[in-house]
């Protein structure tokens, strides 16, 4: 219950009629490669400038920080030797808790456009769990409504064989 608790704050209040903040981000990149270092560079960027997200910078321990946000994390590796481009393997998460990931294979001249997509596609990943737990929700409310569930099976008694004492006719003897 508190993991759901999480998502609905993570992927914002809107729903629930209030105003939406920022929803915090840690960028983590293990890039390397010229390519992917410029991605880096460039993701940073579009986190600065967009009006739905913000970057934070946390421990890596979401237990330390309470996991209340979402964290990108990217690692590459060269194509080629040439390294005009990079293989980007990104999983989004909130906290440490998996929920979507991406590969992304981007050249030295779409860095921009590689880091664009990757926002696409959070934006993409936080629309599919709001209406999931939109579902949830509306599921959870019908249940609620409609008469209680039905009792479980019931397990048969068990009855003990009766016994019968019956006195031996003749006296015993010590």
């Amino acid at each position: 219950m508190k993991t759901l608790a999480c998502l609905v704050f993570m992927i914002g209040t809107t729903a629930f009629g209030q105003q939406q903040e920022k929803i915090q981000v840690k960028f983590d990149c293990t890039c390397v490669d010229p390519v992917a270092a410029r991605y880096a560079t460039a993701m940073r960027d579009v986190l600065a400038k967009s009006p739905r997200y913000v970057e934070t910078y946390l421990s890596k321990d979401p237990a330390k920080d309470g996991g209340d946000y979402w964290n990108i994390s990217v690692v590459s590796l060269p194509v080629n030797s040439d390294d005009n481009a990079a293989a980007l393997s990104i999983v989004f998460k909130i906290g440490n808790t998996y929920i979507n990931h991406l590969v992304q294979v981007c050249g030295t001249n779409k860095v921009e456009g590689c880091a664009d997509d990757t926002i696409a596609q959070m934006d993409s990943t936080i629309a599919s769990l709001r209406e999931s737990i939109s579902r949830a929700w509306d599921a959870a409310a019908k249940q609620s409504a409609s008469s209680p569930p039905p009792a479980g099976p019931t397990l048969p008694v068990y009855t003990p064989p009766e016994r019968k004492y019956e006195p031996s006719s003749s006296p015993t003897k010590h």
